[in-house]
């Protein structure tokens, strides 16, 4: 599913904004933070030292704590109001955002995880170009709607409501935004290529990376990916608030990854925030940026997903 993931950004700048598409982060005081300041402070990682002002003694490292161990047991039945924020930028062309609100439900049947997403809603948006604006909306729902089922053991992840459901989904979001009839009919059918992989992206970043891991606070590991990419992961802070009052800690598990392009470059940053001991989420952001200096091209895009479970 990494293919997937990597492809979001190179769709939507190759597509530049002027066609339908589809495709397949850090939260520090609710900051944004870009690709190279997450590795600045990963690099210290382990390494912190502590400085002793007094009379220039030598720095004291700091001692290791022990790995954290996760694990993939999603609590069932459980139910979640999730928000989602959705941003674009396409270098000197018109930016694009919305946000949206939708229930998440997670159950357990024949020895695996349903989730289901229902009644999305778009709660703002702007952008005054109405394809790019319909592209984004369309791409969005796409990804947030809809059945998926989860192996017991988080091994696959399968999309298994069909694309119906998630087509009048985005019809309804779109029509919210004021585009209908054939803009929308264009737009819809192209999303519906390759719809499966991108109404399971998210949930399989959330899934494949972490799952059964032992992992050692601020130590990067190597990730898999794509030929030609590199990749990392590392548990870059433990003892975090979950942030819904009660909800078990939380820790903070980041995923980088870096590939060169025949004329630029592509940059993924994976930011979860979830439970180790069921690897629940409560907040997962990717960022993406990609440059292409022969198109002209340099385009990013960034979805933060907020999970308050019930």
């Amino acid at each position: 599913m990494w293919r997937t993931a990597l492809c979001v950004g190179l769709l939507a700048a190759c597509s530049g904004g002027e066609e339908p598409r589809s495709g397949a982060a850090q939260e520090r005081s609710a900051t944004p933070t870009s690709v190279s300041t997450l590795e600045e402070d990963i690099a210290r990682g382990p390494e912190a030292v502590v400085e002793v002002e007094a009379d220039g003694e030598a720095e004291i490292p700091v001692e290791h704590e022990p790995p954290i161990d996760l694990h993939f047991l999603w609590p069932t039945p459980a139910e979640a109001d999730v928000r989602l924020v959705s941003e674009h930028a396409f270098g000197a062309g018109a930016p694009v955002s919305a946000s949206y609100r939708y229930r998440f439900v997670v159950t357990h049947e024949a020895g695996a995880y349903r989730i289901t997403r229902t009644g999305i809603s778009l709660e703002s948006h702007e952008g005054t170009e109405r394809l790019r604006l319909g592209n984004v909306l369309a791409q969005d729902v796409t990804q947030h709607a809809g059945d998926v089922r989860i192996a017991e053991d988080g091994s696959r992840i399968t999309a298994v409501s069909g694309f119906d459901p998630i087509e009048a989904a985005a019809r309804g979001v779109l029509a919210q935004a004021g585009i209908e009839g054939t803009f929308a009919d264009a737009i819809l059918q192209l999303d519906r290529n390759g719809w499966q992989a991108l109404a399971v992206v998210d949930i399989d970043s959330m899934v494949h990376d972490w799952r059964d891991r032992s992992l050692a606070l601020g130590a990067v590991e190597p990730a898999d990916a794509l030929p030609g990419v590199e990749a990392t992961r590392v548990l870059r802070a433990a003892s975090v608030p979950c942030g819904d009052g009660g909800a078990p800690t939380c820790v903070e598990l980041v995923r980088m990854e870096q590939g060169v392009t025949p004329h630029g470059h592509l940059e993924h940053v994976y930011v979860l925030l979830a439970d180790p001991q069921t690897l629940r989420p409560y907040r997962f952001e990717h960022e993406a940026r990609t440059v292409d200096t022969q198109r002209d091209v340099d385009y990013s895009e960034r979805w933060i997903t907020t999970f308050v479970w019930r």
